[in-house]
């Protein structure tokens, strides 16, 4: 028999009981903080990505020029600058999306142009953004305003979704450095696939996207050259973009159906995943932005915009089960339909927002150690 100490014994209590009883959030919120915007208003989400060592939050202004700001701290930010400004007769179309990678950051964004649309990429060295890049999703129309692009052990993905003849479907692009991109890869295996999203760890990238209503899923760990596509759930229930996170526990995709209730499920290998879980009612289900999801291997932080305008957050230790919502932040924009963005990182997140025409931004800290699925291991007899 194996003797616990009174701590680890207390600890297997809680974790007991966490699932049973639904805890109180971890998240403690920080002072909500404007980003210093540009000249003219924000118009879309506000996206974020970083860690310990920074941040960089993107998103689209009135002018449809495609604008950046930075923090060391995630609390005093810098003057915003120009990524893009409207090109050949081209606007940049709607929400942003932005990564880390272990060669800088990349950005991500959709732009609509006279004869076809078209997707544009930069990459942050750390000092500068290299010249936009133009990605090869010639021949396909582009539809709907969802691009995503994230970063793995490998380089960097970007996904969106296309017309391909009468039919809809996800592709995918892939570059080692940031700079140079391959061609485009179609990575769903039946028509509708829409408002797609991307997350990387390791080796292995995973997409996500809506078809028909069911949220679908697809693997990658040969840098985007062959995808294999599952189902997450075939309720009907996604009415909204589907996101997704990717740690050393795992894939969680999450997302919101017509009610207005966030819905997410887990997979340890991508293939297989859980009866989806209710994260929370009363979500905003103007625009069907979704759920901004991050996660590390304490776990993940589900954000969103409630119908009443505010930005609140919620954590979940094993993708099971969430604690009750806290609200991070007031006075969204409405019209824009805000992704509220996330980054979890340590025992901090930051998330960020647009609210009357702003980014706003939040760093708040995450009492991980009592929530964590690593605060109590069961001891095992494997040798």
């Amino acid at each position: 028999m194996v003797k616990l100490s009174l701590h680890q014994s207390a600890l297997f209590l809680l974790n007991l009981l966490i699932p049973i009883a639904g805890f109180s959030n971890p998240i403690t919120p920080g002072t909500p903080e404007m980003i210093p915007p540009g000249a003219s208003p924000v118009v879309s989400a506000t996206a974020v990505a970083g860690s310990s060592d920074g941040f960089i939050a993107v998103w689209r202004d009135s002018m449809n020029n495609i604008l950046w700001n930075s923090s060391t701290d995630g609390i005093t930010w810098n003057a915003a600058d120009i990524i893009e400004m409207p090109m050949g007769g081209g606007t940049p179309g709607e929400n942003p999306s932005v990564c880390k990678g272990s060669l800088g950051y990349v950005a991500a964004w959709y732009v609509q142009k006279a004869l076809n649309n078209a997707v544009h990429v930069s990459l942050f060295n750390g000092s500068s953004w290299s010249t936009p890049q133009t990605l090869d999703f010639s021949g396909p129309v582009l539809i709907g305003n969802t691009v995503s692009v994230a970063a793995n052990a490998q380089g960097f993905m970007v996904v969106s979704s296309w017309h391909a003849g009468l039919s809809e479907h996800v592709y995918s692009n892939f570059s080692s450095d940031g700079t140079t991109w391959g061609t485009k890869v179609n990575i769903s295996t039946m028509p509708g696939g829409y408002a797609p999203s991307v997350a990387g760890y390791g080796n292995t990238f995973i997409a996500t996207w809506e078809e028909s209503n069911n949220p679908q899923a697809s693997i990658s760990t040969d840098m985007g050259t062959t995808w294999n596509s599952y189902s997450i759930a075939s309720d009907g229930s996604a009415y909204s973009q589907v996101t997704v996170s990717a740690t050393s526990l795992g894939y969680l995709a999450a997302w919101v159906d017509m009610s207005g209730v966030a819905h997410s499920s887990f997979s340890s290998d991508g293939m297989v995943w859980s009866a989806p879980v209710q994260i929370a009612s009363g979500v905003d289900t103007a625009d069907a932005v979704g759920i901004g999801l991050s996660g590390t291997s304490h776990g993940f932080i589900a954000a969103w915009e409630d119908s009443s305008n505010n930005a609140n957050a919620s954590f979940s230790a094993d993708g099971a089960s969430w604690s009750s919502p806290v609200q991070i932040g007031t006075g969204l924009d409405a019209i824009t339909g805000s992704l509220v963005g996330v980054s979890f990182f340590g025992a901090r997140s930051l998330f960020t927002w647009t609210g009357s025409s702003d980014p706003y931004s939040n760093l708040s800290q995450v009492q991980i150690s009592l929530f964590s699925p690593h605060s109590y291991q069961r001891p095992s007899n494997r040798r």
